[in-house]
């Protein structure tokens, strides 16, 4: 595999992620105060976790991640994750 096309589609998901986190923060309230640098971190988080286990639980991974940094509620945050 040529190294020019990894680094393109690295490049390319690191770009969807942030998207992706950029997307998820449109779901809180701008006073909640949730930086995108915590949603993006915990959807890699996420991400690494569905590799090794089954049945996407890297999506609860993620949502404690989130809960933990931005001190919100475990529900609130559940319910812009499910």
């Amino acid at each position: 595999m040529r190294a020019d096309l990894f680094a393109l589609g690295a490049a390319l998901l690191f770009c969807a992620h942030v998207a992706r986190a950029a997307r998820h923060s449109l779901l809180f309230n701008p006073r909640d105060d949730v930086r995108p640098f915590y949603l993006l971190v915990g959807l890699g988080f996420g991400f690494a976790f569905n590799v090794v286990a089954p049945w996407r639980l890297g999506e609860i991974v993620r949502m404690f991640y989130v809960t933990a940094r931005t001190h919100l509620r475990l529900s609130r945050v559940a319910a812009t994750i499910f």
